[in-house]
């Protein structure tokens, strides 16, 4: 898998975005216990998450540079978190799941938030260090 590589165009796309707060890997890849069929999940802190749910920002990145291209892709709903699940050629998956910045409050943490940063948190962008304070909050529980 191409995971370096999408992580920097993600990272990229990310910083130019006025819109998103944060950016962090989650789950087997941020523990290092990925499988090589894992797919790459995604936090994207954002101040409106709306914006996402139509596919234009996806296509518009230049993912010519991680040697990928996206070619299907759904919507999955947990709540106050949603997620967009890419289909990448060459196969790969990447799950974005886009979040408002209440997601990551830290009076009280969010029982569902806490599991999933609990399971494996890299932070990738973070210029108001709302990922960091999470991160703190959810290791200190």
């Amino acid at each position: 898998m191409r995971v370096f590589g999408i992580l920097q165009t993600v990272t990229r796309w990310a910083k130019a975005q006025e819109n998103v707060r944060g950016l962090a890997l989650v789950g087997s890849h941020a523990r290092n216990a990925a499988r090589p069929d894992s797919d790459i999940d995604l936090v994207v802190l954002a101040q409106d998450t709306k914006i996402y749910r139509d596919a234009a920002w996806l296509t518009a990145i230049e993912w010519s540079a991680a040697g990928v291209h996206p070619v299907k892709w759904s919507h999955e709903e947990y709540g106050v978190l949603w997620s967009l699940r890419v289909w990448f050629e060459p196969e790969c998956e990447v799950e974005f799941g886009f979040a408002p910045l209440s997601w990551a409050e830290v009076s009280p943490v969010d029982k569902g938030t806490q599991r999933v940063i609990a399971d494996g948190c890299r932070i990738l962008y973070d210029p108001d260090g709302l990922m960091k304070r999470l991160t703190t909050a959810v290791a200190g529980l």
